[in-house]
């Protein structure tokens, strides 16, 4: 048996599970999205073992066999909304199980499995991409995500989508597409506090608010919650000093060397990863925190929420009656405390609901108190420092 490979630069999801990694930083104990343990290379390729001479002429009954698989997938994602959401991972059709946050590429295999595609209907070295149609095709208007079926022919790409039907594309012009979509855009990290990265995604994001200053140190003062970044992209989760309740979330990207904010208020979106990659599809799902904002949105609570907790507080000499609060932020769940003596304190309600905490000193210290009280951590209720 003879390989033929398509070398495309990417990062191909038909061997991609995203796993779970730790969060905010790799000691915090949080979870987020992430490949697998196995290894995937960017470098990798499209390939199928097949006899030498059995790659197909694009004929109709090749295109009507595409025509039936793409159907497949449109039922298959009509019948799934409800419980996966669906989108594009370096360019391949993939979901994710809102329950479970498994994710899987949509092949036609798996959709025989399924039931929603007969076996003499399957093309096995097909696969299906979650693009949209101007990549494919710069005939093609749309620019919203469509599902195409795909596969090789002796004479280019044999393509299939519902809207567009059934089309030939040379094999450079696939291979463009999926380089657009590759999500591999460096290694993500989490800058260092008031480092030059951190620095300009905090200036690029004052300029939105209009309330820019040239020199940094006339920078409006933010409460910075989370921040991450690759070599394209960055999501900053902040507040202002006045309002701890007062929390936005931004998506910036590196456009001619500067930081920009490209798109805000994060925290209303309920499905944060669809409405991300259906505008970014190479944005990597990793930037994001564990926890998604909008389910937290209603529920950040301050200073006066606790009154309770102080006086428990005082009345048990954990705290001075003196001590002032100088930041406070938390939910119903969890709660962190700065008092002006330099004590911070991290806790949540426990079994009975009654509030337990500790003295802690570094935000990987809080990070471990609140993982007692739930995961993930909604680690956006302290302050970030890295």
């Amino acid at each position: 048996m003879k390989k033929r490979k398509l070398y495309i630069t990417l990062l191909t999801t038909a061997a991609i599970f995203l796993g779970i990694l730790t969060g905010c930083s790799n000691s915090d104990g949080e979870e987020n999205f992430s490949q697998n343990q196995d290894e995937i290379s960017s470098e990798t390729e499209i390939e199928a073992e097949t006899h030498p001479n059995v790659i197909p002429e694009p004929t109709e009954e090749l295109y009507t066999k595409l025509e039936k698989m793409n159907n497949s997938c449109e039922r298959y994602r009509s019948k799934s909304k409800e419980n996966k959401e669906f989108y594009s991972w370096a360019g391949f059709l993939s979901t994710i199980d809102k329950e479970t946050k498994e994710q899987k590429e949509i092949t036609p295999d798996m959709l025989v499995e399924l039931g929603y595609l007969n076996k003499e209907n399957n093309i096995p070295e097909a696969f299906n991409v979650y693009m949209k149609p101007i990549d494919i095709d710069p005939s093609y208007k749309k620019t919203d995500l469509e599902i195409f079926t795909v596969t090789e022919t002796t004479k280019g790409y044999a393509i299939y989508n519902v809207t567009y039907k059934q089309n030939l594309i040379p094999a450079d012009n696939l291979r463009k597409a999926l380089l657009k979509y590759n999500p591999d855009n460096g290694s993500i990290t989490n800058p260092e506090t008031n480092g030059e990265v951190y620095n300009a995604l905090l200036i690029a994001i004052s300029s939105e608010r209009k309330d820019h200053a040239p020199e940094l140190s006339s920078v409006p003062n933010y409460i910075v919650r989370y921040a991450a970044n690759n070599d394209l992209y960055a999501i900053v989760i902040l507040s202002g000093t006045d309002d701890a309740t007062d929390i936005t979330e931004y998506l910036l990207k590196k456009e001619n060397g500067n930081w920009a904010v490209v798109k805000k208020a994060l925290e209303n979106e309920e499905n944060i990863k669809v409405s991300l990659n259906n505008e970014y599809p190479n944005f990597d799902f990793n930037l994001l925190p564990p926890y998604t904002l909008y389910e937290y949105r209603k529920q950040v609570m301050t200073t006066e929420h606790y009154e309770h907790i102080f006086n428990m507080l005082t009345s048990q000499n954990i705290i001075d009656k003196s001590d002032t609060v100088t930041y406070c932020c938390g939910t119903p769940k969890v709660l962190y405390i700065e008092f002006a003596s330099g004590k911070k304190i991290a806790g949540g309600a426990g079994e009975n609901n009654e509030f337990n905490c500790d003295f802690v000193e570094t935000y990987e210290d809080a990070i471990k108190e609140l993982s007692r009280f739930g995961q993930p951590v909604p680690a956006f209720i302290l302050k970030y420092n890295h």
